[in-house]
């Protein structure tokens, strides 16, 4: 027998004794991720892992979760490397145990070597042991483990490691070793350059990456002396030399000294949102006593922008002149800031004046918006001192989806100030789309599924030597070439890039309407009728698709002229991955032919193919893509190819409203705390040159089959929740807890020159109008006459005056225009008209109805929605009709007494938010024929009706015409003097209708 000594034994020091040996753990998600997952030598693969039971919950940490490792003699562990998928481990330690078989769980034998309260430091890490002791067997014990992920990425109630290392003296500087090495210099004051150290490595080549906010560190290291000390994060990229596809990356924190001290006693900085980046408090407070003034003409928009919201806000007007000098009182805007600000950046001194040196147009905008929201939150005065701001991020966006449903230009016009409001710089449009689920429909029938194509075009039915086979453009809703020309240019000079997107070649149904001959076979994918067949026929595809974007993309004044960015769309293609690489290549070539930078939707890690695609053309000039979805793109594939990223994850970022899937509203506090740069379990640093930023969406998918009532105020009203949430997030985020934020964001209230809530004048009272017709004027005071079309007078019907309305196309202008929520509207009417479609009210929001076409009924109308009451208005009999309005829901009463509320309460189910339609009492078209009384509209509250006591005085008119009675004559002016009161008490009412019956009854 030949005795071999445990010497014999001994391993390299640099060697991982711990690869492949048995393994055993606690629990295992799923026998996919079982124990010995994590010592195969694969430290990256998410298919090749140790995954544990899905224990945690939002309210409630999982664990204890162990694994161990058989080492099938003892080791003495220096070195532990620990490869997690996330950093959601909280409290472990390592632990050895020196027996010839495992000790129980909770055995002594397991001696603890290292341990830790906290969640890993990085997801990789290099653990060494201060003490080490030999043992056959190696435990990592977990504490305990949470259900969020501390990088912001997915939620989830498992702990999960790809590889655990264990080595016996120090490994090789693995890549990890090389990044975790590298340290930066605190700077002293008034240094210009950031210094680093990295260790020397054959292996890996280190570069300095970038800093989060480059205008306080740049891309060449080069300090720019903040006001105030300011902290940044650094990052490096270690990569590896053989293969520079392999690389991680290192952020450090950094504080630069600033040019002042914090004092105490000094101002604190105005309460905004998003906060300033620098602050550093005077004494004392300006208030606006003088002009706005702008040194350079460029300027002269930004400074006119900012009088006229100061008016809307404060009521007040304050003149704008050209001038390079301040007074005391005054506000100047320049470009004399640094240019290390970039373009959006401005530096602003407050003293009894206001001086913003921008180093750009964008910047003094934002400026502005600095401005009003300080006053606004400051009681009309502005702390002194002097700030600095900048943004985090390049793109700062959202996406409305305007192909499912409609919204007005009006609209788009008044989100563009809205985002604004918030220095959101990223305003995406999706022209087109469709009902999702068109497989539900036929070949035959799939036409009447709803798409929409919003623009003006020259493509018509028979053009294309016949083979365009309807109109492009949406018969319901669409804007003019001009007016969206114009859209976009208006926007630019607030600092707001317009984005349009034409989505091809899926949800395409608009296109394929035109060109049916170009749709997708369905034997290819289920929804093949909105799919352009660019698998069987590329080129007339393509073809079809540039002749779209000729339009708005070539020529001498083109549409798009001014969008310096463009999307592709190019979402969700579920046919041939080849054709639909070659596609988007094309179409991403075709873009920039125009001079334009093309954006796209994130689809290309899961539409497959041997055909590459590039983020980077052959100038160097990088795409855009929207990371909307971990499956379909994946950040780390997608930033390799070298794209610019815009972090758009459904998960985090999308509202489908009142749907039953993805964020209906989202949650502000949520979004506030997000990390653009995180993506899933991908984290590229903030200040890589790739990093472009983020955008929250809207997708309006809820129509046609399965429509759900949501209206435009609806919709911004989901954004409005968030958007300020959103823009400090990608702004930057300041000192403030999300709570305080939230409180900032409420006190701005509702953002100067927009009007989604169709706010209207209403007097102390709360009375917003009042007509009773012995004239048409407006008795609450608050509009003008209403003026009489043709076929509209003033007349006496059944003793009463009354707007007679003798025509389908009569009406009276009230000039009142559309009225918000929270309100009640009160009409009498007389319908004499047998006719099937009458509009009550209408305005260019919608109609009321006392006929709804196709059921007879009153009903709303309102962007492409009709609703029916359960009540039929009877031809030659009066009655009053009451209407109260609030978010989801409308009432309707007839003479006081409840008939139906319309919405229906719970996610998914039909909603009824509907204003009041007020600017025409009758219509153009299809009007209302017969008579109408006591139009009441004001604040919503009980009010009683007086159509009894209107009965009864009209019943009492004809007594009187037969009988000279004095004492019944008083008592039908005191009743009628009561019925046109606006608010009448209801007791006398009663009293008065009772003293008129009794009357009438001893008569």
């Amino acid at each position: 027998m030949t005795f071999i000594s445990p010497s014999a034994f001994a391993a390299d020091p640099s060697d991982n004794v711990a690869l492949g040996k048995p393994a055993v753990a606690d629990s295992e998600e799923t026998s996919n991720f079982g124990a010995a997952k994590a010592f195969d030598g694969d430290t990256t693969s998410k298919a090749s892992r140790w995954s544990t039971a899905e224990d945690a919950t939002p309210s409630q940490d999982g664990g204890p979760h162990w694994i161990y490792v058989d080492l099938e003699q003892d080791r003495t562990i220096q070195t532990v490397r620990l490869f997690w998928e996330l950093r959601k481990a909280k409290g472990y330690k390592i632990q050895v145990a020196a027996t010839d078989s495992a000790p129980a769980v909770d055995s002594d034998e397991w001696q603890t070597v290292y341990s830790t309260p906290d969640h890993p430091a990085s997801l990789n890490e290099t653990i060494e042991i201060e003490n080490p002791i030999p043992g056959r067997f190696v435990r990592l014990y977990i504490d305990a483990n949470t259900h969020a992920d501390p990088d912001g990425g997915v939620a989830w109630g498992t702990v999960s490691l790809f590889e655990i290392e264990l080595y016996e003296g120090a490994p090789a500087m693995s890549m990890d070793d090389v990044a975790n090495a590298i340290t930066v210099t605190t700077p002293e004051a008034g240094a210009e350059t950031l210094e680093f150290s990295a260790p020397s490595s054959e292996e890996y080549e280190v570069t300095y990456n970038g800093t989060d906010y480059e205008q306080v560190v740049d891309a060449n290291l080069g300090i720019h002396t903040p006001l105030v000390d300011t902290t940044v994060v650094t990052s490096f990229k270690v990569a590896s030399k053989a293969d520079p596809s392999q690389y991680t990356f290192k952020e450090i924190s950094v504080t630069i000294p600033g040019a002042n001290e914090v004092a105490e006693g000094d101002n604190a900085a105005p309460d905004i949102m998003p906060e300033l980046r620098q602050w550093k408090g005077g004494q004392g407070t300006f208030a606006p006593t003088g002009r706005v003034l702008y040194a350079d003409e460029s300027l002269a928009r930004a400074a006119n922008e900012l009088a006229a919201d100061y008016k809307d806000l404060f009521g007040s007007e304050i003149a704008v002149a050209a001038a390079s000098e301040a007074g005391a009182g005054d506000i100047l805007l320049t470009l004399n800031g640094n240019e290390a600000l970039g373009d959006e950046g401005y530096d602003m001194t407050v003293t009894d004046r206001v001086v913003v040196d921008a180093a750009g147009t964008a910047g003094a905008y934002w400026s502005t918006r600095t401005i009003l929201q300080a006053l606004k939150t400051g009681d009309m005065t502005i702390p002194q001192g002097m700030a600095r701001d900048y943004p985090l991020y390049k793109v700062r966006g959202f996406m409305l989806d305007v192909g499912r449903k409609t919204f007005t230009m009006d609209y788009l016009q008044q989100m563009a100030k809205q985002l604004a409001w918030f220095k959101l710089n990223d305003f995406h449009v999706h022209l087109n789309d469709n009902y999702i689920w068109v497989e539900e429909y036929t070949d035959d029938t799939v036409d009447q599924a709803y798409s929409g194509f919003r623009l003006e075009s020259d493509i018509k039915e028979g053009g294309n030597g016949g083979l365009n086979k309807a109109d492009l453009t949406s018969t319901d809703v669409w804007y003019t070439k001009d007016e969206f020309r114009s859209f976009i240019e208006d926007s630019a000079q607030l600092g707001l890039n317009i984005v349009p997107e034409f989505d091809m070649p899926a949800h395409s149904l608009a296109f394929t309407k035109v060109r049916p001959d170009l749709r997708t076979p369905r034997s290819m994918t289920h929804r093949g009728n909105d799919h352009l067949d660019i698998s069987n026929k590329y080129e007339e595809s393509f073809d079809f698709a540039t002749q779209v974007w000729d339009e708005y993309l070539k020529g001498d004044n083109p549409t798009f002229g001014s969008a310096g960015t463009v999307h592709i769309g190019a979402d969700e293609f579920e046919a041939d991955g080849n054709a639909y690489r070659t596609f988007v290549n094309d179409m991403f070539s075709y873009v920039e032919e125009t001079g334009r930078t093309p954006r796209v939707w994130g689809s290309l890690s899961q539409i497959k193919g041997s055909v590459d695609v590039s983020g980077v053309n052959e100038n160097g000039e990088r795409r855009e893509i929207n990371l909307w979805n971990t499956g379909w793109a994946n950040m780390k594939s997608m930033y390799d190819l070298g794209f610019g990223l815009i972090n758009t994850q459904d998960a985090v970022f999308y509202m489908v409203p009142n749907a039953t899937y993805y964020g209906d509203y989202l949650n502000p506090t949520n979004i506030y705390g997000r990390s653009m740069n995180s993506y899933g379990s991908d984290r590229i640093p903030a200040g890589d040159p790739q990093m472009y930023g983020g955008t929250f969406a809207v997708w309006n998918d809820m129509v046609d089959k399965r429509e759900n009532g949501m209206s435009e105020y609806d919709i911004y009203d989901r954004i409005n929740t968030v958007a300020g949430s959103f823009a400090a997030a990608t702004w930057g985020r300041g000192e403030k807890a999300a709570a305080a934020a939230q409180a900032t964001i409420g006190n701005l209230g509702d953002v100067p020159r927009t009007n989604f809530g169709y706010d209207v004048p209403m007097n102390d009272e709360g009375e917003i109008a009042h007509y009773t017709w012995d004239e048409a004027k407006d008795l609450a005071g608050n509009f003008s006459d209403a003026e009489l079309s043709e076929g509209a007078e003033l007349a006496t019907a059944d003793g009463k005056s009354v707007l007679s309305l003798t025509t389908p196309e009569s009406f009276a202008t009230t000039g009142i225009g559309t009225v918000g929520l929270g309100n009640d509207l009160r009409v009498k009417v007389k319908r004499t008209s047998d006719a099937d479609d009458q509009i009550l009210f209408e305005s260019d929001y919608g109609q009321i109805k006392a006929v709804q076409k196709g059921t007879g009924k009153v009903g709303i109308s309102r962007e492409n929605h009709d609703y029916s009451f359960n009540y039929e208005l009877p031809i030659g009999e009066w009655v009053e009709l009451e209407f109260k309005n609030e978010q989801n829901f409308t009432t309707l009463y007839v003479n006081g007494e409840l008939v139906e509320k319309i919405g229906v309460e719970g996610r998914g189910n039909l909603k009824a938010t509907a204003m009041f339609p007020v600017e025409r009492i009758g219509a153009k078209e299809n009007g209302f024929v017969g008579f109408i009384d006591d139009v009441r509209i004001g604040v919503d509250k009980d009010y009683a009706s007086t159509m009894a006591l209107d009965l009864v005085v009209m019943k009492a008119e004809g007594v009187l015409a037969q009988n000279n009675d004095e004492q019944l004559a008083l008592l039908i002016n005191d009743a009628k003097a009561l019925i046109d009161t606006f608010d009448p008490a209801p007791e006398n009412i009663q009293d008065a209708l009772a003293e008129l019956e009794a009357y009438l009854a001893e008569a």
